[in-house]
C-alpha cells in the first residue's frame, strides 16, 4: 500500500502526528516495533490532562484515536530508507 506519511514509533509524539495527519485526511500508517522506550514506568507526569495516567494507557488511548480516522498501524521496524528518483522506499523487518 501507498501512503502520504509513515510515522516511524508510535509514542506519544508519534501517534500524535498520525493523529492531526490522519484527521487532515492523509493517508497515515503507523510503523512501531511495540518496544516503549518508558516501558518500565509505572506513571508519566507532565503531559496535560492525562498526568499520572500508566504510559500503556496512553497509547491505548492514541491507538484508538488514530484508528477513527482511518490510520494503519505496521508492526515492525526500519532498517534502511531507499531514496530513488521521485519516490522513497523503507526496508521493514
Amino acid at each position: 500500500m501507498n501512503y502520504d506519511v509513515v510515522v516511524v514509533g508510535a509514542g506519544a509524539a508519534g501517534l500524535n502526528a498520525a493523529l492531526l495527519l490522519g484527521r487532515a485526511r492523509r493517508t497515515v500508517a503507523v510503523l512501531d516495533a511495540g518496544e516503549p522506550r518508558n516501558a518500565p514506568a509505572a506513571h508519566m507526569h507532565g503531559f496535560l490532562s492525562r498526568d499520572g495516567l500508566p504510559p500503556e494507557r496512553l497509547l491505548e488511548l492514541g491507538r484508538a484515536e488514530i484508528e477513527r480516522y482511518g490510520v494503519g498501524s505496521i508492526r515492525g521496524r526500519v532498517e534502511r530508507i531507499d531514496h530513488g528518483v521521485g519516490r522513497r522506499r523503507a526496508a521493514v523487518r
